[in-house]
């Protein structure tokens, strides 16, 4: 009897043993995966730092690049003078009127507090008003 006793101890003891072998390995494989995981998106300091400095070298070696003068259709003396026109004229007729002598849309958004796109808005009206005058005269 206590042979017997002791065989169902150790038989228990044993499916014991596979039970936590089996949670450790179960365990084991998510922890892999997890790892897996994180290698394929972690970057390492040591690269990140290598890129840095390959990209600043790249900058520090290239010249700055000159920025370009806009160009001026118009004095811009006479621009200023056009736009300084009495303060109760609004900023519309004023641009109308440079449009008329031939003020760009940098001008018109410089001088009048106009957007781009007015300033562009009123450069194409003017441009169709002056081709319908032209082609009436002929």
């Amino acid at each position: 009897m206590w042979l017997e006793l002791g065989v169902a101890a150790l038989a228990l003891l044993v499916v014991g043993q596979g039970v936590v072998l089996w949670q450790v390995r179960v365990e084991l494989k998510r922890l892999r995966a997890v790892s897996e995981a994180a290698a394929l998106t972690d970057v390492p300091t040591s690269m990140l730092v290598a890129v840095l400095s390959r990209v600043q070298r790249t900058l520090e070696a290239k010249p700055a690049a000159p920025v370009p003068e806009p160009v001026r259709e118009r004095s811009p003396v006479r621009v200023r003078e056009v736009a300084s026109v009495a303060p109760a004229v609004s900023s519309y007729d004023v641009a109308r009127r440079l449009v008329s002598e031939g003020a760009g849309a940098d001008q018109l958004v410089e001088h009048c507090g106009l957007s781009r796109g007015e300033a562009e808005l009123l450069r194409s009206l003017h441009a169709a008003r002056e081709g319908m005058v032209s082609s009436r005269q002929q």
